[in-house]
């Protein structure tokens, strides 16, 4: 049951009692009549008694009129009988209130009726008294004063008949007021007022309009209670929506009535249909978990001693046996004295929420993929493990584990192999540790193992190895078969450090040591791998600064014909001197840049000078193929036909004299990127070769799908002929098959005379090695070519020498 309070309208309805209505309507109106009233009555006595004063004004003159011929001899005989006579016949007449002649200024007589005032009190009329015998002289004057009390008797008894016919007519008004607001207010207003009482007691959807009122204001009241009582409802019926949408139901109890009522929703969330029953606490009760009914009733009690609210959790059991959590409130609503009247309260299923809370809670602290700890939950299961081997006084190993080439892994079989093999390692790995132990997944294809409790060192290196020992088995992803190996750093708590962020550092440099030692086993932390560490951040730190400060420069290693003995090419090199770190080796950096990316920029000054080189010496009228190595990065991270094209076009470099140097490796990674980036610079113009050939793992049928020219043989195999058999027949397998296959051949690394003639005698195209030339700046490298530098061969019994031989070509 939801019940929405109608006491405003209730109050609204008081209001217009029928009573008070006539009441205040009846002394409105009187009070407005007897206002307007007095203010006539006030108006018309003001005009009565102008009126009057003007015809009394007017009688005082007929009458000075008809004793003017007297006064004329009055006064020109200065008789004061006679204006004595005069005057008195004068004041006769009730109006006159004083009469006063004057003869040259002379006071013949004056006469003033008494309690009229002063004569200067009194309005007079002052009528100038002629000579008998010259009707143009003046010989005195009369003045004639009126009578205020006349006055005023003539106006009260016109007022006072204004104010009887007044109050008659107030009366009559009141009474018609009355009985119309009686008959057309009080009553339809009583009828509303019985219909709302019995819509209040019944469920009559509307109040009905009273006969003869539709189109008036009670019909438009009528309209306006429909409307309040629609919207009444249709808040109604969205709040029972927002509690069903919410799982909220609401309850109230009356302490003085002594009733409990639910709403619809409270039915639904204790698991019951709407009504089924009335709401009782024994059914709230009987719903509560048995484990929570004592919390349940101890919040009750103190909102009934109390008086105060509450905010709790608890369970509840639905008919079907099912468990639910439902979040509880309750407020105490206080009556006018202060004192609890009702108790308002709420019951929320929070199910649904408590378990996606959870959830979060759990995708917070474990790698989704894996199902392992993160690295949020291993620091925390760390600090746990600190803490309780301080109190044991028992060490702990933290190791850190990274996936040897998986890189290579994910490139070539996609992500998706990549994760189902992660999820495997993650078995594999998870078996071989104890039940107190931790293997977390920190990122990548990256892990930590947290070793609890371990008697000495050699317990982690045992751990170690067999770990090492799970990955010798293939993997079986998705009906293929791999094979992965892994490099481990272990660090010891407390030996090595007591802060979690050192240790986890430490871990990690040794791992980076056992991937130095050649991948595939396990190293323990030692200060020396902290120098490491540093030495390789300060690097990576300066490497992004190098470009942009110049610290790069390019050497070029010239490549001489074995057919001509000329320079036909160079390879461009890469030097890095710093400023504090001095010359930087390329096997230092270079992997640095790749693992980091900054290659890409790196690359692109490599590519951009070197062409803008070779344009320089191709307008010295030496002509030669310049070589640039390119890293897989720069296959991944840049549309490559493109960027050559527009170092191409820049620096005005003919297609044809940039060979790009790939490795083995790069071939067998996204290998239709590459081939369409390959296709379309071949297309242009621009040459490929395999730079170390050989040293690759891959099938060698790439060489067919690639538009590869050259293959250069890596320096390791040169390294070992004529002396050694294998790598001598390796060597002569390779330029035989490149010329099978219509490729060129170039020789890195020779430094001998010997392999000189080794590889000149099995018809290489070209040699690269120190033999020839070391890498030199291009200041040297265009000497070089002024002088028209040459390889000649001497052949002394029982072997031929060669060497540079400086001459004009």
């Amino acid at each position: 049951m939801i019940s929405v309070s109608l006491d405003p309208l209730q109050r609204f309805v008081a209001r217009l009692a029928p009573r008070r209505v006539v009441v205040r309507t009846t002394v409105v109106i009187f009070s407005l009549a007897l206002l307007l009233g007095l203010v006539f009555a006030f108006a018309s006595g003001r005009s009565v008694e102008r009126r009057e004063y003007d015809r009394l004004q007017s009688q005082l003159r007929q009458l000075v009129a008809t004793v003017d011929t007297t006064a004329e001899i009055a006064a020109f005989l200065k008789n004061r009988e006679l204006a004595r006579q005069i005057a008195v016949g004068l004041m006769q007449n009730n109006i006159v209130a004083g009469v006063r002649i004057t003869a040259s200024g002379t006071m013949l007589y004056q006469v003033m009726r008494s309690r009229s005032g002063t004569a200067g009190q009194l309005d007079a009329i002052v009528r100038p008294i002629h000579s008998p015998f010259d009707r143009s002289a003046t010989v005195g004057t009369m003045t004639l004063y009126l009578s205020r009390s006349q006055l005023r008797d003539r106006s009260w008894i016109y007022t006072r008949n204004i104010l009887f016919l007044l109050a008659l007519e107030v009366a009559a008004i009141s009474a018609g007021t009355v009985l119309v607001v009686f008959l057309v207010v009080t009553l339809p207003i009583r009828r509303i007022s019985d219909e709302l009482h019995l819509l209040l007691e019944s469920d009559s959807p509307m109040l009905r309009t009273p006969a003869g009122s539709e189109a008036d204001e009670i019909g438009r009241l009528v309209g306006d209670v429909n409307s309040l009582i629609r919207n009444l409802n249709d808040r109604t019926a969205r709040l029972a929506k927002a509690q069903r949408i919410a799982n909220l139901g609401s309850w109230e109890w009356d302490f003085a009535a002594g009733s409990l009522a639910w709403s619809d929703e409270m039915y639904r969330v204790l698991g019951f249909a709407p009504q089924e029953f009335r709401a009782t606490f024994a059914r709230l009760f009987a719903a509560v978990h048995p484990d929570d009914r004592r919390t349940v009733t101890d919040a009750i009690d103190a909102v009934v001693r109390d008086g105060k609210g509450y905010r709790i959790d608890h369970r509840i059991v639905r008919p079907d046996g099912t468990e639910r959590i439902v979040h509880a409130e309750a407020e105490v609503a206080l009556a006018e004295a202060g004192k609890p009247a009702r108790v308002l309260g709420t019951l929320h299923d929070v199910t649904e929420y408590r378990h996606a809370m959870t959830r979060l809670q759990y995708l917070a602290n474990h790698d989704p993929l894996t199902g392992l700890p993160n690295r949020l939950l291993l620091q925390d299961r760390i600090n746990r493990l600190i803490a309780g081997s301080d109190r044991r006084n028992c060490p702990m190993a933290v190791m850190f584990l990274d996936l040897d080439r998986f890189k290579n892994i994910n490139d070539t079989l996609g992500h998706e192999t990549g994760d189902a093999l992660l999820r495997q390692v993650a078995q594999r790995l998870t078996a071989c540790v104890r039940a107190g132990d931790t293997v977390a997944r920190i990122g990548g294809d990256e892990f930590a193992i947290v070793l609890a409790g371990i008697a000495r060192p050699d317990e982690a290196a045992q751990i170690a190895q067999q770990i090492l020992d799970t990955f010798v088995p293939v993997f079986d992803v998705a009906g293929r078969e791999l094979f992965i190996t892994a490099s481990i750093g272990i660090t010891i708590y407390p030996f090595e450090d007591s802060e979690i962020e050192n240790l986890l550092r430490n871990a990690d440099a040794a791992m980076y040591g056992a991937k130095e030692m050649g991948r595939n086993t396990f190293r323990f932390y030692d200060v020396e791998l902290n120098h490491h560490a540093a030495r390789r951040l300060t690097m990576e730190m300066a490497l992004r600064q190098a470009v942009m400060r110049g610290e790069f420069l390019l050497n070029y290693q010239p490549q001489a014909s074995l057919e001509t003995s000329a320079i036909i090419g160079t390879e461009a090199l890469i030097r890095w001197r710093h400023p504090d770190l001095g010359d930087v080796p390329p096997a230092e950096f270079i992997p640095l840049a790749e693992e980091t990316g900054l290659i890409v920029p790196i690359g692109e000054w490599v590519l951009r000078t070197a062409c803008a080189q070779a344009r320089a010496w191709q307008e010295m009228g030496r002509t030669l193929a310049i070589s640039v190595n390119l890293s897989a990065r720069q296959f991944e991270h840049l549309d490559l036909a493109r960027w050559v094209r527009e170092i191409l076009s820049d620096t005005g470099l003919e297609p044809g004299r940039l060979i790009l140097e790939l490795t083995e490796g790069l071939l067998t990674c996204n290998t239709p990127t590459i081939l369409a980036a390959m296709n379309e610079l071949h297309d242009l113009g621009v040459g490929f070769s395999i730079d170390d050939f050989g040293t690759g793992y891959s099938s060698l049928g790439y060489l067919k799908r690639f538009p590869i020219g050259t293959l250069k043989i890596d320096r390791s195999f040169i390294r070992g002929v004529p002396h050694d058999p294998g790598d001598a027949a390796i060597t002569r397998t390779i330029i035989a098959m490149a010329h099978g296959l219509g490729m060129r051949v170039v020789a890195e690394g020779v430094e001998t005379v010997d392999q000189l003639a080794f590889v000149h005698a099995h018809r290489c195209d070209a040699i690269q090695g120190y033999y020839f030339s070391r890498p030199v700046t291009a200041e040297t490298m265009s000497e070089l070519l002024r002088q028209g530098a040459r390889l000649s061969f001497e052949v002394p019994e029982p072997r031929r020498d060669a060497r540079v031989h400086l001459g004009r070509s």
